[in-house]
């Protein structure tokens, strides 16, 4: 474990993130220059990755992986499907939700 570890934090971040959004770099630099103490800048963190999610090409549209999981809904998600009711885009009234692994 503790090879595995030092080879974690030697991997540059830039390395790490290289398929990412460059506010992933960002991100990750941040979080490494905090302090226990500090307390982190949650405005300046919620910014930089809506900021990555709109320049992507991403749409808010309320539609989530947890919300999706296991259905089998026509288009992918992020295709406006807000515009529809809730219960349209989840296939009817959720009842029943199992735990994953169940």
């Amino acid at each position: 474990y503790e090879k595995i570890m030092e080879k974690k934090m030697s991997t540059p971040l830039e390395v790490l993130c290289q398929h990412f959004p460059g506010e992933f770099v960002t991100y990750f630099k941040y979080c490494r220059s905090l302090r226990f103490e500090d307390r982190p800048d949650y405005a300046f963190l919620r910014k930089l990755f809506k900021d990555a999610f709109f320049r992507e090409g991403h749409v808010y549209d309320f539609v989530f992986d947890w919300t999706t999981w296991g259905s089998h809904q026509s288009g992918p998600a992020g295709a406006g499907t807000a515009a529809r009711p809730i219960e349209e885009q989840r296939g009817g009234p959720v009842e029943h939700v199992e735990e994953a692994g169940t």
